[in-house]
């Protein structure tokens, strides 16, 4: 490997822990200022001031505020990410008990964005001015104008209401049964994919219009290439850089947009964890959420960098 990559992706390497280390401290200042106390929450009304007093000092509520997040952040490093007061369990036990059935959800959307999206994007930009390109760009225009949680709604009416042929909400995992984990998959899918599908295919068509009459491609042409390597070889190529941008951020943007998804369709995951959290002013739990979603999102953007620094070599050396 060039040493100006290894460069370029310790660097970025850096950056990227140093963004990570900002948002605890930003989120762990922010829960600060939110009102509401876990520990009376947890109690109930009927709790006593000794009671209260106890039970924050039991979880170290009492000590001072830098105290408070110098134990969640060497916590983090020690494997361990707190003690939920409301779940009373390990945090990281909850998360990672939740987090599989978020990713199952967005790794399965991404799939069907990507798949479709790409796919409709190449076919509208090579007929251009078609039929065709009309018909997938104005529907391309409304899945990106649509709110997610009307499609949702609309699936949940038409599908379980109407032709009862879908669960309306609920989550069962693979190890169940391919079928059933597909029949509890299919709308949320759907309505997770929507938006980016849409996206992906307006991204797609824009990136290949701007290269499919370049000089190189026309030389291409008149030396008799297949219209298919020309598509993947000269065309997708060189519209992938654009297009990575979008990919690998929309799938790590994705996991915090299913915060509603999954409170539509109630699946026990990472998003419907934190709404719940918040209910019951369990702030830890917030803040791990939270920093699990700016974790994906920075390990995207590291990767599009270093993804960048393969394909095109000028950006190594900024």
């Amino acid at each position: 490997m060039p040493k100006k990559i290894l460069k370029m992706i310790g660097k970025r390497l850096v950056q990227s822990v140093i963004t990570v280390f900002l948002v605890t401290v930003i989120l762990f200042l922010l829960m600060q200022l939110v009102e509401g106390n876990p520990i009376v929450n947890y109690l109930g009304s009927s709790a006593t001031d000794e009671q209260i007093a106890y039970y924050t000092h039991l979880y170290g509520y009492d000590q001072p505020v830098l105290v408070q997040y110098w134990n969640w952040v060497t916590g983090l490093f020690k494997g361990t990410m707190g003690f939920s007061i409301s779940y009373q369990k390990e945090i990281s036990e909850i998360i990672f008990s939740r987090l599989s059935a978020t990713l199952n959800l967005v790794t399965l959307a991404f799939i069907v964005a990507v798949l479709f999206g790409v796919s409709f994007g190449i076919i509208s930009a090579l007929n251009r001015g078609k039929m065709i390109d009309t018909v997938i760009s104005v529907i391309a225009n409304i899945g990106i104008s649509m709110p997610i949680f009307w499609v949702g709604i609309i699936l949940i009416l038409v599908f379980s209401i109407k032709l009862n042929v879908l669960p309306p909400y609920g989550f069962v995992p693979m190890s169940e049964g391919l079928l059933p984990w597909l029949r509890t998959m299919i709308m949320p899918v759907v309505v997770c994919s929507f938006s980016a599908l849409a996206q992906f295919t307006r991204q797609t068509r824009s990136s290949m219009l701007e290269v499919i009459n370049q000089d190189y491609v026309l030389t291409a042409k008149a030396k008799g290439v297949g219209r298919g390597a020309i598509i993947v070889k000269h065309q997708l190529r060189n519209a992938l850089i654009p297009l990575i941008t979008i990919l690998v951020n929309r799938f790590a943007t994705m996991i915090g947009t299913t915060v509603l998804i999954e409170s539509i369709f109630v699946i026990p995951g990472l998003g419907s964890l934190m709404i719940s959290s918040i209910t019951s002013r369990d702030f830890l739990v917030v803040e791990n959420c939270v920093l699990i979603i700016a974790i994906f999102v920075t390990a995207a953007n590291l990767l599009i960098d270093i993804l960048y620094g393969f394909i095109d070599p000028r950006i190594r050396d900024v």
